[in-house]
Parts: C-alpha cells; sequence; structure tokens
C-alpha cells in the first residue's frame, strides 16, 4: 500500500547535532483479535523504523482488544500474542472491552463459579507482559475487585531524554460489549474527563509528550487532509473526547475499538486509528525542539498496510524469524483443529450481516432453538458473529471464524411485553442486529411509536403477560448490548460453547445449508416499516 502524507514535514535521518530538532515516531495499532501470523511481518516494520529512527525515537502502542477473536489466540488465552508483543517492544497497551472475555484462567469464561476470578486470564496477561496494561477509566464498585493490576498510565523516557507520559482508556460501552458477568463488578468512568485528569497528573510529574491509547473510536471513509472531518462521523466517540479536552493538553491519540481508519487532527490533536486485525498500522511523526521540548510539527500518516515483501523506511521487510518462533506453537496447534471437517458442503456462502437480517444470523439462531428444546425461541447477536461460512466443505476452522467467542448457553424467561420491547429498542439503533429463530417478528409504526407484534411458529401470538422461554448466550443474557434487563437466567456453565455444540451437532445432524433455506428477502424472520434505525411519526418525516 502506498503511503499517504498528510501534513507535509521535513524528517531528519541522520543524528541530530546539539539544539536540531528531533523527531519522535509514535506507531499505534489495535484491535489485533488475536490475528498473530500477521507479527513476524509488523515486527520487520518496526526493525526497519527503529534502524532509521533508534529505539529512543519510536513509542509503540495498543489501543485494546488484543487477543479474542481467533482459534491460535484463545486456546492459550491470549499468550502467545502476549508474548510477541513484548519481543516486538510495545510501550504500552489500552485494555479494551474483549480484554474481558476470557474470564478465569481455563476453560471456563465467566467466575460464576466458587472461587472463580472472573478478569483471571486477563491478570495472567498483564503478569506476563513486560510492558504496562493501561485502564485508568475502569474502576472497582467497591474496593478490592483488582483493577489496580491495570495502572491509569505511566511515563517512558524517549529521544533528547523526552518524557512520554502514556494514558490508557477503554469506551465507555465497554461493560456492554463484553461478557456482563465478567464486569458486574466494574464501572466505566467518562473517557474526557479521566483523560483530562490522568493527562494533568502525567504533565505535573515532568511529562514532555502526552498520548492517549484509547479503545474507543470513529468511522472516517477517506483522508483529504488532517484537519478535515468532511468523510468522518464527527459523532464518534473519540472525536468528541478529543474535543471536550482542555487545548494543549493531550498531543496524540491511538483509537481503536470501531475497526476503522483515522489520520485526523482535531482540537489540535493528532488521531489515528488502523483498521484491525493489523492489517495495517498507524504512524504520527512529531517534531521537537530539544532545547523547549516543544512540539513544532505534526506528521499524520495515512495507515500503512503490512506486505511481506516490501521496502520500508529503507530496510527490506521479511518475516521475523524470533517473532515467527514465539508463535509457531500456537499456529500448529490451531491449524491441526481448524482443519477438521464437519460433514456438509456449502454450495454457496451464509453471509453474515452485523446490523441487518442474514442467512448465517437465522443459521445460528436455528441451530441454537434446535439444541435447546426446552425454548421457545432463540436469540442472537449481531456482534457474535465475525465472518461467513464460506462455500466448500464446512471446517471446524471456519465455524470458530464464524463464531469466535465462547460463549454459553442461557435460557431466560421473560414476558411478551419485555420481548417485544426488546426487538423495538433493538429495531430503534443500528446495534448488532438480533436474529430470532422460532418466531416471526412484525413491528409497524404506530402514530409516534413503533409497535411489535411477536407470533410463535408454534401458531400462537404472544401477549404482554404470556411467558416465553429465550435461548440466548451468556453474553446477551447478563446485560450485554443492553438487549433486556431482568428476567429469570440460567446459564449453562458446564456445557460446552454454543461454537462447539453447534460443530457437534453439524458432524450428525442433516442439516440444510443452502443461504436460500435461511432468509429470503421477500418472507423475513424480522419485518419493521424502514431498515434500521427505524424512526416513526415526526422523527421518520425529518
Amino acid at each position: 500500500m502506498r503511503r499517504v502524507v498528510l501534513l507535509a514535514l521535513t524528517l531528519f535521518a541522520a543524528p541530530a547535532f546539539a539544539g536540531e530538532p528531533v523527531v519522535l515516531t509514535i506507531v499505534g495499532t489495535s484491535d489485533t483479535h488475536g490475528r498473530m501470523a500477521q507479527l513476524p511481518i509488523f515486527a520487520s516494520y518496526m526493525k526497519a523504523l527503529r534502524a532509521t529512527h533508534g529505539d529512543k525515537g519510536v513509542v509503540l502502542i495498543d489501543a485494546g482488544d488484543a487477543f479474542q477473536g481467533t482459534l491460535e489466540s484463545d486456546l492459550d488465552e491470549g499468550e502467545s500474542v502476549t508474548a510477541a508483543f513484548s519481543a516486538i517492544g510495545y510501550d504500552a497497551m489500552a485494555v479494551g472491552n474483549h480484554e474481558f472475555d476470557y474470564g478465569p484462567v481455563g476453560p471456563e469464561t465467566t467466575g460464576r463459579k466458587k472461587g472463580g476470578d472472573p478478569r483471571g486470564a486477563l491478570l495472567a496477561r498483564s503478569k506476563q507482559a513486560r510492558f504496562p496494561m493501561l485502564a485508568a477509566n475502569v474502576a472497582c464498585k467497591q474496593a478490592g475487585c483488582g483493577v489496580e493490576a491495570f495502572p491509569p498510565d505511566v511515563i517512558v523516557e524517549k529521544i533528547a531524554g523526552m518524557k512520554v507520559g502514556i494514558v490508557g482508556v477503554t469506551s465507555e460501552a465497554t461493560l456492554h460489549t463484553t461478557i456482563a458477568a465478567n464486569v458486574a463488578d466494574l464501572e466505566v468512568r467518562p473517557i474526557a474527563a479521566t483523560i483530562a485528569t490522568r493527562a494533568k497528573s502525567l504533565r505535573e510529574r515532568g511529562a514532555n509528550i502526552v498520548i492517549v491509547a484509547a479503545h474507543a473510536g470513529g468511522h472516517c471513509k477517506g483522508f483529504i487532509g488532517p484537519k478535515s472531518l468532511s468523510t468522518c462521523d464527527e459523532k464518534g466517540e473519540i472525536f468528541e473526547a478529543a474535543r471536550a479536552l482542555p487545548a494543549g493538553l493531550v498531543d496524540a491519540i491511538i483509537a481503536g475499538h470501531t475497526h476503522q481508519a483515522i489520520a485526523h487532527t482535531v482540537n489540535g490533536i493528532a488521531i489515528i486509528q488502523s483498521y484491525s486485525g493489523l492489517k495495517a498500522f498507524g504512524r504520527i511523526d512529531l517534531t521537537i525542539d530539544p532545547e523547549t521540548k516543544k512540539i513544532t510539527a505534526a506528521l499524520l500518516h495515512a495507515p500503512e498496510g503490512l506486505r511481506a515483501k516490501a521496502i520500508y523506511e529503507g530496510g527490506e521487510i521479511t518475516a521475523e524469524a524470533a517473532i515467527a518462533t514465539i508463535i509457531a506453537p500456537a499456529l500448529a496447534r490451531a491449524d491441526t483443529r481448524k482443519r477438521q471437517t464437519l460433514g456438509p458442503t456449502l454450495a454457496h456462502a451464509l453471509e453474515r450481516r452485523y446490523a441487518e437480517e442474514s442467512a448465517l444470523g437465522n443459521f445460528v439462531a436455528s441451530q441454537m432453538l434446535a439444541l435447546m428444546p426446552a425454548a421457545d425461541v432463540a436469540i442472537m447477536n449481531g456482534g457474535g458473529m465475525r465472518a461467513d461460512l464460506p462455500a466448500g466443505p464446512l471446517t471446524y476452522g471456519a465455524i470458530y471464524q464464524a463464531l469466535p467467542f465462547d460463549n454459553r448457553f442461557a435460557l431466560v424467561t421473560l414476558t411478551g411485553k419485555d420481548l417485544a420491547r426488546t426487538f423495538a429498542r433493538n429495531l430503534h439503533t443500528d446495534n448488532g442486529f438480533l436474529s430470532i429463530a422460532g418466531a416471526k417478528i412484525e413491528a409497524r409504526c404506530d402514530e409516534q411509536h413503533l409497535s411489535v407484534r411477536i407470533r410463535l411458529d408454534k401458531g400462537k401470538e404472544l401477549g404482554d403477560e404470556d411467558k416465553v422461554v429465550v435461548a440466548t448466550n451468556d453474553f446477551l443474557a447478563t446485560g450485554g448490548d443492553d438487549a433486556w434487563k431482568g428476567g429469570d437466567v440460567r446459564i449453562m456453565e458446564d456445557q460446552a460453547s454454543i461454537r462447539d455444540q453447534i460443530a457437534d451437532r453439524l458432524r450428525v445432524a442433516k442439516v440444510a445449508l443452502d443461504a436460500r433455506a435461511w432468509f429470503d428477502r421477500g418472507a423475513p424472520r424480522i419485518s419493521a416499516p424502514s431498515s434500521r434505525p427505524v424512526r416513526c411519526g415526526r422523527a421518520a418525516r425529518q
């Protein structure tokens, strides 16, 4: 990928003489989600960059969600990724929402069992890492929950004696975008206020430069110029946080969470974000007067895509053998399981859609209902599915990519009124779509309000006071995505994950895998007066 420079600046490759400006290069990654196969190539880019600018001339920061998402990473709960990050030389990492997914060390996904630590796996990674995992805005509801293991900030010394302060924060939606049982005793405080408090503290402690590692981001469609947000959603969480900060307090932000790309300046703050899966990295070059230790210029680069064979900063990019050695056992262990065939062959892909009804969503919900015969309906959230099931022989690896989270089944008893409210709320938003099996949903505008009717496949229309048993995952059942509140919840803690139970069923059951059998646009399972977010009355006309 050709690098696009957004703000002109002269760089100094040669060592600076006394009084000459120096360059501090900030590199940011985020949302690696366990794609560790990319790490040896990324390490080569960092080696080339440090060969030009020196170890002290580079700050390397990750904005969170580093581990969860691939079989190779999930099998050792992020241990191999952490080892590789340490060897590559990260200076700090923000704790993201999916860092909480693993729960205790071992196969359990939550700490509900007696003696289980809901953050045991994450704490193990923080002890292993040779860099701090920062969580400034995560706090205990009551003292003693253990988050003190994750410091709010750190100061590292870099080129020309510069003290660089790094603050780590996570999205204010974190508690609703991970397994709620693992964060039930935590609270997430406002991002902007937290950054301001910690940045001021860092300045008072001698930090010349302040950088934020934020597992919060935005959405931009292009890079016209660093100060133009015309291609961006200006209401993005990280943009609003940057605008709320006192001018000059923060110099740069490494953003994440939304899997988008940013290379923009907001309120004088350089912000970078570089997609997900380590497809690319972000970079900011700060020119600094070594006498005053003040920034005189900033250069933002559009995300640099990783290529196995390239020249970067004058160095040849090849996979770093040391990093490849670290991750090799995890890759080999996962590859054996990925290749296992389940029996069925797909003539066409079962496609995933995050924000609308899809063949994959309906397929997964239907398998869940078949596996939980005590339930009346089954519900699957759009964010719990991360890839299509591709055409061809179905493998365990394909199922894992589609359903990477180790969620367990839950049975939730709700009233018909509560279930209707759940779908009305979901239709009003652009959050992950809730796929359903066992019922048809009909939503329509009743003047200013969206009314929802639910008819079970068994033929009965649910009344407000009727009881309905919902098969879902423990993420939704314990408050994830704010899908519903209350209800009688029973978590199947001792069972295998939903993904593995579906895989086992596909090995023995004759299940139709034709995409047309699972989604017909002419006869959807959920019908609504418009695409989401649905608006009624005056809001619909505006």
